[in-house]
């Protein structure tokens, strides 16, 4: 699995291990979950992303459902 920072591989990897959801796909517009419960998809919109910063220290994405 790849990602864009460490921090983002350690969230995927807590939501997959939570069976709740599992994120299937993921580009600069969309995030893709899988429902483990019934199997649905469930397609996030990425309205905004600001990049990790030293300064900062930290990645925030803003989405809508």
């Amino acid at each position: 699995m790849s990602g864009t920072s460490q921090d983002e591989l350690i969230v995927i990897d807590v939501a997959k291990q939570s069976l709740y959801f599992e994120m299937i796909k993921r580009d600069s517009d969309h995030i893709t979950l899988k429902d483990n419960q019934d199997g649905s998809l469930i397609e996030i919109e990425v309205l905004r992303t600001f990049e990790f910063t030293s300064d900062r220290k930290m990645m925030t994405v803003i989405c809508k459902m």
